[in-house]
């Protein structure tokens, strides 16, 4: 598959501004997809994106084993029925503990993201975000077919750098009430504040979980043996890192040009 670098001849679709990234091998001129990594967005015109940085570096592990290259899946310029596969040519992890990575590539792209907004975000704060889990993913030896997924929930607490020890090290965060599944790591998460400022707040990284006994009760049996029974429920979280932070940096991909010039000016 090769990239258009004609602009866009039709309306936006969804597609157009979150993509998928995967691994692929190349037949001639054809693109074999063998793999979904993550998700990635467009954050300007020039083929610019942001991704967790945990996709790309996993990437990277296996090519230690494999000639397998990496790109985004995009829609072509004229025909959305048809999708092209644009090669990631370069990318920068932002600083630690950042797990948030930007890309380039050689494709005219759509944004859909603006800064942040100037009130902090706090909890019960509604929230969406978009991207190609693994359960939308419909592969077969002749097919590979991944679908957009919408989510939409609430913020159930901003997190405090290095808050939260489960997470490691780590930036300021979102908790989130709905969970980042696998495929879904690198989707934006964004404030929708009307069709043209939807404002990015963070990038999705993944879940936590967390166990809470709900029933326990423990007896003991005539000759001695304990016995006990449990009911657990599992919670689990989503989350993303604040990019409020990163506004200000400067990756070599961007040109010497700050992660907050790249984003629309709200309108």
């Amino acid at each position: 598959m090769r990239s258009s670098d004609t602009r866009h001849a039709r309306d936006g679709l969804l597609e157009d501004y979150v993509v998928p990234v995967c691994e692929f091998v190349r037949q001639g001129d054809v693109a074999i997809l063998r793999r979904l990594e993550g998700t990635a967005f467009f954050i300007g015109k020039d083929g610019l994106f942001l991704t967790a940085a945990h996709v790309l570096r996993s990437v990277e592990a296996r090519r230690k084993e494999t000639s397998d290259l990496v790109g985004l899946v995009v829609k072509d310029h004229a025909d959305p029925k048809l999708s092209r596969l644009s090669v990631i040519q370069a990318y920068d992890y932002a600083p630690e503990p950042y797990d948030i990575a930007i890309g380039r590539t050689y494709f005219y792209s759509r944004s859909w993201f603006s800064a942040p907004p100037s009130k902090a975000i706090a909890g019960w704060q509604d929230v969406a975000a978009l991207g190609y889990p693994e359960t939308a993913l419909n592969a077969s030896p002749d097919k590979f077919n991944v679908h957009l997924r919408t989510l939409k929930g609430y913020v159930q607490r901003p997190i405090a750098e290095n808050e939260l020890p489960a997470l490691g090290r780590h930036p300021s965060a979102y908790e989130l009430n709905f969970p980042i599944t696998a495929g879904m790591s690198g989707s934006p998460l964004f404030v929708a504040d009307g069709p043209k400022a939807n404002r990015l707040v963070g990038v999705c990284v993944g879940s936590y979980s967390a166990e809470v006994t709900e029933y326990r009760r423990v007896e003991v049996r005539d000759a001695g043996e304990k016995y006990e029974e449990r009911q657990i429920k599992v919670e689990q979280y989503g989350i993303a890192q604040a990019v409020e932070g990163l506004l200000d940096w400067k990756p070599n991909v961007a040109g010497n040009r700050t992660l907050r010039e790249l984003l629309i000016p709200a309108t």
